[in-house]
């Protein structure tokens, strides 16, 4: 396994800044099972796993029960006995090539556009289970790989809160398998630079 170190709308990186309910204050249904989220001033997208969610699971990567997880499930890629490899990161694609093995796709609208920060609501099981890959509207895939607090359901984002350009529109974010045996049951997309609330 790889350590972890610890048609559609655009989407562009842009540069980094610093500084079930969702979190949040009044929520409005979207299509795609997101929410948007209307705090004081920042749109938020929050992606759940309920059943009104839009999201294309591709084994290995699992939709599974989980009592630990917001709404009572998650994705994961299973790994196996004593931590070790079952699922590697990649599969040959019958033409020569590499795919991602396991992946699941959420699909949402943005009602308004915006430099938005992904934050994924994520419990690593350790050093080789703390990682996960994603792209934006079929981009190229990215590491998610932050922090190395093992065995707790915590938001996390990117170093730097790194902003994504996402326009008023339909979109697609993939979350593909890296490290077998992480979880994940949320994911959250945020013009604010604020940490997002707790989810229970």
């Amino acid at each position: 396994e790889q350590p972890g170190g610890g048609g559609r709308g655009s989407t562009t990186p842009a540069p980094a800044k610093t500084g079930d309910s969702a979190p949040g204050g009044l929520v409005e249904p979207m299509a795609g099972g997101a929410l948007l989220v209307e705090g004081l001033s920042d749109p938020e997208i929050f992606l759940g796993l309920g059943q009104e969610a839009e999201v294309n699971v591709a084994a290995p990567m699992e939709k599974r029960p989980d009592a630990s997880a917001h709404g009572g499930l998650c994705l994961t890629v299973p790994e196996g006995p004593n931590n070790q490899e079952l699922n590697p990161a990649n599969r040959d694609d019958g033409h020569g090539g590499q795919i991602p093995n396991g992946t699941a796709t959420f699909n949402f609208s943005v009602q308004q556009g915006g430099e938005y920060v992904l934050w994924a609501h994520k419990s690593w099981g350790h050093s080789c289970a703390d990682s996960f890959r994603f792209a934006l509207d079929g981009g190229p895939l990215q590491d998610f790989i932050s922090g190395s607090n093992y065995g707790v359901w915590e938001w996390a984002t990117l170093p730097g809160k790194r902003r994504y350009q996402l326009a008023k529109g339909a979109h697609a974010l993939t979350i593909a398998n890296r490290e077998d045996g992480f979880r994940l049951d949320a994911l959250l997309l945020t013009t604010g630079d604020h940490q997002p609330a707790p989810l229970k």
